[in-house]
């Protein structure tokens, strides 16, 4: 109660997830609408696109009557979207995903003998692209029928790891809506499934692993009384970047995980866990954070800014988030971090300047009180 009392007052503008997660489930309403997160495309819609969007997920657009084009030209165009996707540049997604979901959907379906298993794990990967930037756009609901079309879609391959990967990202989209134990408990088991041994196993076996159990060290950190199954976790996480080095992962566009973006998750989850001077120490240590995709590098620089913002390092937080800004501007506006940390700034221009601060926070669509 004495959160709420301090956020209702604004003597502080943020919680730990785990206590939003639980005013969510008192108040019986999403996450996303007590930390004020925005729905659909916002300044980034020109035509509809939710409506083509949700559509498309509901496999209610027509296929096509004129021929198709060939798989591998439909494979190529996913991974292309998929790079759109780690780069944040969702309204470009919103658009040119509809029509490509039911190009995808049609081949499949009259996919045939060696080209079956192929076909559906395109569209696997593209209806994961769906669900990805559904929830990014806070439409988590239509992001779980995109999601289990995808995984229905994988458990044609037969591929135990694409099946995996399938599955953290659903770890992700029940962490997004406030259901971290849930989360939590999916990852640990289908991590289980699919543990490697860390000393010979494939490079893509060991990244869907260490998939999985990055994602659920932020289910665990948002659950109350779980900060040290959060730490235990990242501990695996490491493990994992470290069998992994520098091989490259091939299971596909979705799984990311290397060691610079293991390090980044310890980061966060320090944040998380409201411990911001080791997540500060843990950033010092972050190597070649460039070679992390965008989206990743952004979430991270918002990490470190919130650590900065709790430790009063006020202008090293603006410069950090300027810095996040410059990597991707629209992926900035879909970020709840992104106003948590501004929100929170805005107050101590009373007694620093800030330079910066009010421009951004004017960018981000907040209105500042002067």
């Amino acid at each position: 109660m004495d959160v709420i009392r301090k956020l209702e007052q604004h003597q502080r503008h943020s919680a730990r997830l785990s206590t939003i997660g639980a005013i969510a489930r008192a108040l019986d309403v999403d996450p996303a609408e007590l930390v004020g997160r925005e729905r659909g495309l916002g300044d980034s819609a020109e035509d509809s696109e939710m409506y083509h969007l949700r559509r498309a997920t509901l496999d209610l657009i027509p296929y096509p009557d004129e021929p198709l084009p060939d798989l591998a030209v439909l494979d190529t165009q996913v991974r292309d979207l998929w790079d759109q996707y780690w780069v944040g540049r969702y309204g470009y997604l919103a658009r040119a995903l509809p029509a490509l979901v039911t190009q995808v959907r049609a081949t499949a379906q009259a996919a045939a003998g060696g080209n079956r298993v192929p076909a559906h794990a395109t569209l696997a990967s593209v209806l994961q692209l769906m669900a990805a930037l559904l929830t990014r756009l806070a439409h988590e609901d239509l992001a779980h029928i995109a999601l289990a079309d995808a995984t229905r879609a994988a458990e044609v391959t037969g591929d135990e790891l694409l099946h995996a990967s399938q599955q953290a990202a659903r770890v992700w989209l029940l962490s997004c809506q406030g259901l971290h134990t849930e989360a939590e408990q999916l990852a640990v088991d289908i991590a289980h499934q699919v543990e490697p041994a860390l000393s010979r196993d494939s490079a893509d076996r060991i990244a869907v692993w260490g998939e999985l159990l990055r994602y659920a060290t932020h289910a665990a950190a948002g659950t109350p009384q779980r900060e040290a199954e959060a730490r235990e976790l990242q501990r695996l996480v490491s493990a994992a970047a470290e069998a992994l080095g520098p091989r490259q992962p091939t299971i596909g566009p979705a799984t990311v995980f290397s060691p610079t973006v293991a390090g980044m998750n310890g980061v966060t989850v320090c944040v998380e866990l409201d411990d911001p001077r080791t997540a500060l120490t843990r950033a010092a240590q972050v190597e070649s954070p460039e070679s992390a995709p965008p989206a990743i590098q952004v979430r991270y620089l918002l990490a470190v800014a919130m650590a900065q913002t709790m430790t009063w390092d006020n202008q090293a937080a603006v410069d950090t988030l300027l810095r996040a800004e410059q990597i991707s501007a629209e992926l900035m506006r879909h970020m709840v971090l992104a106003r948590t940390v501004v929100e929170e700034l805005l107050p101590r221009r009373r007694t620093q300047r800030l330079p910066g601060l009010t421009s951004l926070a004017g960018r981000l669509g907040i209105k500042v009180h002067e």
